[in-house]
């Protein structure tokens, strides 16, 4: 072991890397070239603080960011008194700052990212385990002399440090060896569970020598995490290739010497696949599940981010309880020996799952102590469920769900619950990475505002010419932001927090210029420690704002209050599952004045494969130690809102009315509703609710809808008409008509008069009517037209019209281009499928020549001056105002009032560009991409691009004559596009000039990229965008020498 111990008259100090300040530091150059102990900039504030510190002094080094310790050493030069300036000499010789040095002989020192961990010193040195060294000098104060020397002797022998249990953790392991060696169950252990263990590999096995879908199933649906998320039918769904290439890979799984996170990705459900893993190779490997996460941090171990941290953090904590408990079952008089790691995970299970209901159902006496002694440590180390407790994840979305961190600058994406991004190469656009069920934590103004949860539902569109993906997701705002400042940036920055890529703070602890970005699990944890969140009352809406009243509130309320089901039936686009929405969310908040539990409003979508068991209750199938199958039953949707609903019912006391449950079934008539209500029918009619029982098909149960659920569905009529929905249903609800109502339109628009008509709107002068407004009034009259069309075609009627939501929420000409292109068109597509010369018939005679080639049978192309100039004639406009090139009021205005989007008449120049952005930018923003293009015009070639949604990109023929090095949009955004620079085959560079040569562009704020070479044949890019508002001059000015760096670079290789 190392001596520090240089006298008995020496002291002992923390001191800081000081990395928190932002200094540029080389650990290897701190430790091994220079050997110092540094501070940095200021003399008075920071040298100072030097001065207690005498040779022969012993110094334990802390490293903030990371939140680790980091080396150990003894003080050899005390401090001078004067600054170091000498390149030479300093700790960061790049760095433009004075520097004040103690000279340390280290005895040994770790990279932050592989630190000591801070609790496990604290807790030797008699620290509280989160205490922190607040200043860059302190005196280790610690009375006991024996417990600085283990610390000093270990971290200078280059050891691990030791897990130190409480006095509370060791009574538990304690207690369980003695459980463990005298009983093989309980109520919250079962050491039989081995032959579980066996019995899946043998299932693995079979399914590997002959893969049938069946035996997947049996060996998955074996496993506890599949009979949660990710059941076998999930996985077969989504499996794209054959049943004998899934073997291959459960093969590879069970024969592989170690964990590969890519299996997590192609099968889908991490949690399962890390617990088949653990099962596959239980003699070597843990099982990992959320009881393990549980059971170390009851530990005091950090929230694993991966497999193979929890693997680590596992055989760690092994190595604790092989000492206080050995292997119990192995010396146990029952004669069931387990394995040892899964004598652990049978710990964690009980650490995890006990409650004071375990103790009411346990026997053993042994178990009771040891159940009761877990509860204790639990509620003293503030680790308990409950009041007090800190919301996780896992309680907000379960054991699978992966979170994330969301910048957002657009109202709407919040108002309307969804993400949206750019389909392109940028990493932090690519919205596949969230699945259903994940975390959002959203950034708005530099506070976080609240989280949501993905909804699974992802859906790519065209915007001027533009791919964009959108997610829904569920919101919930936080009772109070949690402010992003630079103290909770420096918090996140810690390496525990960070994950391997794709995190929001960059190495400076700084916001990255990103919009989607990855969190470890213990971040977002940290960030839900930070705010106040209540999981049963958080809304998918603003806590303090009811949504408006539907204009058939009341219709819907009279039939809901006498049927107590109603279905609100209509055309595509007329606002059904909308207005059930904020129905009964202000329903419900009318009648319990306060805000509704996420429990009281829920959603189900009805499809063709919904089933019974789906909605009603279904079986799960369980083997026994005998090889018989037994059968569980999970509860549906149905019963689960049911079960809450008289749970209310029965708490409201007597003479009070209980509060109403409402049940939206989206898409209601796409179900084979027979078979999915089952018996359950009868109970519908509303003189049975609560006082009539049916016994449920699987369980045998008895059964009933309590009188204070309410049910909503919602029916397209273009995929069904009502007359053939089962008759039986439709005895049992009340059809609420939900037809087009196309004055809706110009109420939801600000900017437009509605005391003028459509007509008045086509023919007002230039300059009083903006050009999005002229398109929507124009629209409302040709859908008016088009929807009279409608009801007299003979294979069409009323229930194919087209809805007025179709309309709404546009902020441009070209949103409402693509409305039509995108959504109304393919609507009318898809009701003449393979009759296109019906549909012209039928609706577009003499009209249709702009939107369709009746040639091919597809939609055009067309602008916006085609597509009002055809929507005027379907209307019955002989003679409208034409379009100007004037977007809505609410628009940024031009700095000058004769500038002419000639962009948008189609010209596509480089000083069309510079029209438009006189348009959509303000003036200070304008002239700094004005004067970024005059200056790329001299260092490279500019090309603009073609479609309605303005850009321009610098291109320069030593990098890629077709690929642009930048691309500045109408938005002000400026991208850099790396990786299609290298991929196409016009590309002059290398991507490892890309990676050397691009590091120019680090003098801009918010540039960096990282190139991972592993990643495809011309490895991958991660490349920022930039927007021109956050941009300062000197940024401007920088932006414009990096790339005429660049392109030199290029043109001398």
């Amino acid at each position: 072991m190392g001596n520090l111990l240089v006298s008995s008259m020496t002291d002992a100090y923390f001191v800081h890397t000081n990395r928190q300040h932002h200094n540029p530091i080389d650990f290897e150059r701190l430790f091994e070239d220079v050997s110092v102990a540094a501070t940095f900039a200021d003399k008075s504030e920071y040298g100072e603080q030097l001065q207690p510190l005498n040779e022969g002094d012993r110094v334990l080094m802390y490293d903030q960011p990371s939140g680790t310790y980091v080396g150990v050493g003894t003080v050899s030069e005390p401090w001078s008194g004067e600054g170091v300036t000498d390149p030479e000499k300093k700790v960061a010789p790049d760095d433009d700052v004075e520097e004040f040095h103690v000279g340390i002989d280290w005895e040994h020192w770790r990279h932050p990212t592989n630190g000591y961990n801070r609790a496990k010193v604290n807790r030797i040195l008699g620290y509280d385990e989160a205490y922190a060294p607040p200043q860059s000098v302190m005196p280790i104060k610690n009375p006991d002399e024996q417990a600085i020397e283990r610390v000093y002797g270990i971290i200078s022998d280059g050891g691990e440090m030791p897990t130190v249990l409480t006095s509370d953790q060791r009574e538990v392991l304690e207690e369980w060896r003695e459980v463990a060696e005298n009983h093989t169950a309980g109520e919250e252990f079962d050491f039989e569970k081995h032959d579980r263990t066996k019995d899946i590999r043998e299932r693995a096995d079979a399914f590997i020598d002959d893969p049938t879908s069946e035996r997947f199933k049996s060996m998955w649906d074996r496993m506890h995490a599949a009979i949660q998320r990710g059941n076998a039918e999930n996985i077969l769904s989504k499996w794209d290739n054959s049943i004998d290439e899934l073997a291959d890979l459960i093969k590879e799984i069970r024969d592989a010497d170690q964990y590969d996170d890519q299996w997590e990705s192609e099968l889908g459900g991490k949690t399962t696949v890390r617990e088949l893993f653990g099962n596959l190779h239980i003699e070597e490997y843990p099982i990992i599940n959320a009881a393990t996460e549980s059971g170390l941090a009851f530990f005091d171990y950090d929230q694993p981010d991966s497999y193979a941290e929890g693997v680590e953090e596992f055989e760690d904590f092994l190595e604790t309880y092989e000492q206080v408990v050995g292997h119990a079952t192995a010396e146990a008089d029952h004669g069931l020996e387990v394995p040892i790691r899964l004598e652990v995970d049978q710990l964690f299970n009980v650490i995890d799952k006990v409650d004071e209901s375990s103790i009411e159902n346990e026997s053993s006496d042994a178990a009771i102590r040891l159940y009761r002694t877990v509860l204790d440590a639990k509620t003293d180390s503030g680790t308990e469920g409950g009041d007090g407790s800190t919301t996780t994840i896992q309680d907000l979305a379960g054991t699978d769900a992966n979170p994330f961190w969301v910048n957002q600058g657009n109202q709407a994406e919040i108002r309307d619950e969804y993400l949206r991004a750019k389909v392109d190469n940028e990493w932090h656009h690519d919205l596949e990475r969230v699945a259903e069920g994940d975390v959002i934590f959203h950034n708005f103004d530099d506070e976080l505002i609240g989280y949501s949860i993905a909804t699974g539902h992802h859906e790519t569109y065209s915007f001027r010419d533009q791919k964009y993906q959108r997610i829904a997701v569920d919101f919930h705002w936080f009772n109070e932001p949690l402010p992003v400042d630079s103290e909770l940036k420096e918090t996140l920055g810690q390496d525990k927090y960070r994950t391997e890529k794709y995190y929001p703070i960059n190495s400076n602890d700084h916001l990255q210029e990103a919009y989607l970005a990855d969190l470890s699990d213990a971040a977002a944890n940290f960030l839900l420690s930070q705010v106040d969140i209540d999981v049963e009352q958080a809304t998918s809406t603003d806590a303090t704002e009811l949504p408006s009243k539907p204009n058939s509130a009341e219709e819907i309320e009279r039939q809901l209050v006498q049927n107590k089901q109603v279905i609100l039936y209509g055309p595509p686009g007329t606002g059904k599952t909308f207005d059930a929405k904020r129905f009964a969310r202000r329903w419900i908040h009318e009648k319990t004045e306060r805000e509704p539990t996420g429990k009281q409003i829920r959603s189900v979508t009805f499809h063709p494969s919904f089933s019974y068991e789906d909605f009603i209750e279904g079986l799960t199938a369980d083997a026994t130690e005998s090889g018989s199958v037994t059968y569980d039953v999970e509860d549906g949707v149905l019963k689960h809102v049911a079960e809450d609903a008289n749970d209310a019912l029965e708490a409201t006391p007597a003479g009070e009315q209980a509060p109403p449950f409402v049940l939206i079934i989206d898409e209601i008539n796409r179900g084979n509703l027979a078979q999915i209500f089952g018996e359950v029918i009868t109970l519908l009619e509303a003189d049975k609710r609560g006082s009539f029982e049916v016994e449920l098909a699987h369980s045998g149960d008895s059964f009933t809808l309590p009188p204070n659920l309410y049910i909503i569905g919602t029916m397209n009529t273009a995929d069904q008409s009502i007359s053939l929905v089962d008759t039986a249903l439709r005895r049992r609800f009340r059809f609420i008509d939900f037809p087009p109502n196309l004055d809706v339109v110009s109420e939801q628009y600000d900017t437009i008069d509605a005391g003028m008509e459509p007509e008045e709107l086509l023919t007002a002068p230039t300059g009083v009517v903006s050009d999005r407004d002229r398109l929507l009034a124009a629209s409302i009259l040709a859908i008016d037209e088009l929807n009279e069309r409608i009801l007299d075609a003979a294979q069409l009627g009323k229930g194919k019209q087209l809805g007025h939501t179709y309309l709404l929420e546009h902020d441009s000409r070209a949103a409402v281009v693509d409305a039509w292109r995108f959504d109304i068109l393919p609507q009318l597509e898809e009701y003449y499928f393979g009759q296109l010369d019906r549909l012209r018939e039928d609706l577009l005679d003499g009209t249709g020549e702009t939107l369709f080639d009746w040639n091919t049978e597809r939609i055009q192309s067309f602008n916006a001056n085609d597509l009002y100039t055809t929507l005027c004639t379907l209307g019955g406009i002989e003679n409208p105002v034409g379009l100007s090139g004037q977007e809505p009021e609410s628009s940024v205005e031009s700095d000058s009032d004769s500038a002419d989007d000639t962009w948008g008449e189609g010209e596509r120049t480089t000083e069309a560009f510079r029209d438009r952005i006189s348009s959509t930018l303000d003036p200070a923003n304008a002239e700094k991409i004005s004067q970024l293009i005059d200056d790329a015009d001299d260092i490279a070639n500019l090309d603009p691009g073609d479609g309605d949604y303005a850009s321009l990109m610098v291109k320069a023929d030593s990098v890629n004559p077709s690929v642009g090095v930048i691309q500045i949009e109408e938005d002000g955004t400026i991208g850099f596009r790396w990786n299609w620079v290298v991929s196409n085959d016009n590309s002059e560079v290398s991507p490892a000039f890309i990676d050397d040569a691009a590091t120019v562009f680090e003098s801009v704020t918010g540039y960096q990229h990282e190139w991972d070479p592993e990643d495809g044949e011309n490895g991958d890019f991660e490349s920022p965008e930039l927007n021109v508002q956050d941009l300062a001059q000197s940024d401007i000015d920088d932006l414009i020498e990096s790339l005429r760096e660049f392109v030199n670079r290029a043109n001398e290789q």
